[in-house]
């Protein structure tokens, strides 16, 4: 008898959930070993379960899709993570491929499409469409790279760059750069200008990762 592929599905809208097992089961080469709503079900069930394929979302409650990604890595590392979802922003797919999943899939895409990454996937391959490719091209075209935009931090942005992303508070920040927490706040934007980022969150990833700590 030919192996089932084993698949986990995690999403938070139960229809979606059901939608995609039942559609699964009808293809007669695939076994849904468990569902749930969000992250902390399936870590506490995804050993017992042992799944080939975890499925799941990118935007879960409580934990991320992303996060739950780099501890079902821990958890169980023989299962290999498809994201399934409509965000196709080159951030967040950028974010899923370094946590470690092996592939990237729209929900606008067709049914044949799922199959087609679960299968490939479960072969120990990558499976990240065209144009989901197409998405971190653009993304890697239109990004300076990073130490070119940090160097149009002036010294006092810099430093408050570095104080940001040892974990500080506004307030903090401004006591140790003695100014006012009005000039820390207009800093704190120049920065997020300057480095083409979106909130302070991505501030500090961006600071972590490139080296800049306080």
């Amino acid at each position: 008898m030919m192996h089932k592929i084993r698949v986990y599905l995690v999403d938070d809208h139960a229809m979606v959930r059901e939608g995609i097992a039942n559609m699964l089961r009808l293809q007669g080469r695939f076994a849904v070993v468990g569902q749930a709503g969000e992250g902390k079900q399936l870590l506490e069930e995804v050993v017992e379960a042992a799944p080939d394929v975890v499925l799941m979302d990118l935007k879960l409650p409580g934990m991320d899709g992303v996060a739950l990604c780099q501890r079902l890595a821990v958890v169980c590392p023989k299962a290999s993570v498809l994201m399934l979802t409509m965000h196709d922003d080159a951030e967040n797919i950028a974010r899923a491929a370094k946590a470690g999943a092996a592939g990237y899939l729209l929900k606008s895409e067709a049914f044949i499409k799922t199959i087609e990454a679960i299968e490939t996937i479960y072969r120990g391959r990558k499976y990240y469409p065209v144009a989901v490719q197409e998405r971190l091209i653009e993304r890697a075209m239109a990004v300076e790279p990073a130490q070119e935009r940090l160097g149009k931090l002036s010294a006092r942005e810099f430093e408050l760059l570095r104080l940001i992303s040892s974990g500080r508070t506004g307030i903090k920040c401004a006591e140790l750069m003695e100014v006012t927490a009005s000039t820390v706040s207009t800093y704190r934007a120049r920065i997020l200008d300057k480095l083409g980022l979106n909130s302070t969150g991505e501030l500090i990833r961006f600071a972590l990762e490139h080296g800049v700590t306080g």
